[in-house]
């Protein structure tokens, strides 16, 4: 029935998508870069030696700290965490031919820790591709393309599709997906029609050097995915989309069963200096042997003061469902393929570790947020913003470490300062604190703090 529903799922998007095709013969840009008239630099020689050739690398280096972050407690024992996060990735893409591109990524990520002091020392991971597919364009003379592979693809604000390799972190965000891409120019409409097969294993559909046994995603997937954007409102953007997931594993924090979600998207600059985005989705269908029925929603408005720091406030809300215990039904939020810092690092591992070990699951929350950016300097961006967090349910009541009654989250506050020296150099500083509130228990009540300092090159 699962595969069925998929089945049934992409072949209606599919004649959709081809019935819109005979509207427009309008070509897709092509897959090369556009050529340059000025003389090519030594840099750009030695990356381009050819016209169908180009590579690179890049190295991130992260220094991150911890403090209290799942525990909420001062006393827990290997509280603190400390270490470096260490990742070359090398690229190439080639377009041998017009309307044809193929892209290939190899990265891997060793950590050396400081703390805690149960695991000092060097810890290093296997080297896999993120990125290995073939693309594309222009098929049948119509704006329509066509990419295979691994690759990344994100939409919207990254409310639901961002990353389809959870159990890695911030080491990736790929997908194991076929994707297909029309565009309607005539109604400034962009159709895209995606599969979706993500394994657990690393190495499950590609090979990984030096493999050790890590597992990439919480349980196996199967999804498909229509998402419509239209931008014929000049400052209004408009997205429709429609999800089917299937999930089986058999690790203990994997997810069982079948999701739909239907949801739309709005973001607009209504006036000169203000802008607004709203976002929200149902969803349904059955999770872990229970009946599934969600919805989820998020806004932000901006205002931009101007000024020679380019001063920008803005508030925002957003309400994931929780799971009523007094239910037989699963009420909570499932984020899909979001589970990554969409606000905060140190919430992804505090949700974690109430969901089962599932980073980033989101969900049982209602969040306010106000916050503030400047760029005093075209070189330096600075951020700020307090986040009060509740709780809708008191999922957890009676279990260790949570409250009877409570449902204050606590007081989140987060500082970014970002820098761009160059086109080969950047980094930022990026700091978070949360003080727990009377949703958690008392003996969970210490401020929780994580830190990363980083910087990238880039050749």
């Amino acid at each position: 029935m699962k595969a069925l529903a998929l089945a049934v799922f992409l072949s209606a998007a599919g004649f959709c998508l081809a019935a819109e095709s005979t509207s427009t013969n309008a070509p897709l840009a092509a897959a090369t870069p556009a050529a340059n008239p000025k003389p090519k630099s030594r840099l750009d020689q030695i990356k381009q030696p050819t016209g169908w050739l180009e590579w690179g690398f890049d190295l991130r280096l992260r220094n991150e700290f911890t403090h209290n972050v799942t525990s909420l407690d001062s006393d827990a024992p290997n509280n603190d965490s400390d270490y470096l996060r260490i990742r070359p990735r090398v690229w190439a893409y080639l377009t041998p031919v017009e309307h044809l591109r193929a892209d290939f990524r190899l990265l891997s990520e060793p950590r050396y820790y400081f703390l805690p002091a149960t695991q000092e020392g060097w810890t290093y991971q296997e080297g896999l591709f993120d990125l290995f597919n073939v693309q594309l364009t222009n098929l049948f003379d119509v704006p329509l393309s066509l990419k295979a592979g691994r690759q990344e693809f994100t939409f919207g604000n990254k409310w639901l599709i961002w990353d389809g390799s959870a159990r890695d972190g911030s080491r990736t965000e790929f997908f194991d997906a076929v994707r297909s891409t029309f565009e309607a120019k005539e109604i400034a409409t962009t159709f895209d029609l995606i599969y979706l097969n993500l394994a657990e294993e690393t190495d499950a559909h590609l090979p990984v050097i030096n493999d050790t046994g890590r597992t990439i995603n919480d349980q196996n997937e199967q999804a498909g995915i229509l998402y419509v954007r239209n931008q014929s409102l000049g400052h209004t953007l408009l997205d429709g989309y429609v999800i089917y997931r299937h999930q089986e594993g058999d690790l203990a924090s994997s997810n069982d069963g079948d999701t739909w979600v239907v949801g739309a998207r709005a973001e607009t600059t209504f006036a000169k200096r203000w802008n607004f985005r709203l976002e929200g989705a149902p969803e349904w269908g059955t999770l872990n042997g229970a009946d599934h029925h969600a919805w989820g929603v998020n806004s932000l408005l901006t205002y931009t003061l101007g000024g020679s720091w380019n001063h920008k406030i803005r508030a925002g809300y957003e309400y994931l469902s929780g799971d009523d215990p007094n239910t037989p039904d699963n009420e909570g939020w499932d984020p899909m393929w979001a589970r990554r810092a969409q606000y905060s690092e140190l919430m992804v591992q505090l949700f974690g570790a109430e969901n089962r070990g599932r980073s980033g699951d989101y969900k049982n929350l209602q969040r306010p947020n106000i916050g503030w950016t400047a760029t005093p300097d075209k070189k330096l961006e600075i951020t700020a913003d307090y986040m009060p967090m509740f709780a809708n349910e008191n999922t957890l009541a009676g279990t260790a470490g949570f409250s009877d009654d409570g449902t204050f989250r606590g007081h989140f506050f987060e500082a970014i300062a970002r820098v761009t020296l160059n086109r080969h150099w950047s980094g930022h500083l990026w700091t978070e604190f949360f003080l727990p509130g009377d949703y958690y228990s008392p003996q969970r009540d210490d401020l929780a703090v994580f830190c990363r300092l980083e910087m990238t090159y880039r050749f």
